[in-house]
């Protein structure tokens, strides 16, 4: 990513790059999510690629329905490149609020892993907590993902949240 970034390449280039360096020097069954943006504040736009990783979400201010930010294309490492990735741009308004995280957040199991934490879980907690800090909002999702596995942590729980303002 250093070594990408002073360059002036798009961010689907730069994926593109990456992947097939992953894919080149990795073991075939190995392979990485991935998502990347790049906010542009004078614009109030984020331009991003997925790949493969869990698409962040974003929540208008005003609205409760969430939608994904999936655009991309496949995981790292998997294949070379033959299709190029896509990126997409998101106009962020006040108040729009974005949550990253990875699958430690919807997939943390309670009890004898009979049951995931889910998606609806994680939208109602960010729901409730939609006007508070970005931080708080962090700690509020930390918080019901610990107690709904009871402190039992099988996977990362690793979250990125941003609001505009």
């Amino acid at each position: 990513l250093h070594i990408l970034l002073p360059f002036d390449i798009t961010l689907t280039l730069a994926t593109e790059r990456i992947n097939n360096l992953i894919h080149q020097s990795t073991p075939a069954d190995k392979f990485i999510t991935f998502f990347w943006g790049k906010y542009f504040h004078e614009t109030r736009v984020l331009k991003y690629v997925n790949a493969g990783h869990n698409p962040p979400l974003l929540l208008r201010s005003g609205s409760s329905e969430f939608t994904e930010l999936s655009e991309g294309g496949l995981l790292l490492g998997a294949m070379e490149s033959m299709m190029p990735y896509e990126s997409k741009d998101v106009t962020l308004k006040p108040g729009d609020l974005v949550v990253c995280f990875t699958d430690g957040v919807n997939e943390a199991q309670a009890g004898e892993m009979t049951e995931e934490f889910g998606m609806e879980r994680l939208y109602d907690v960010i729901l409730k907590h939609r006007d508070s800090r970005a931080t708080d909002i962090r700690d509020a999702i930390i918080s019901a993902v610990t107690e709904f596995s009871d402190g039992h942590q099988f996977d990362d729980v690793t979250l990125v949240i941003f609001k505009a303002y």
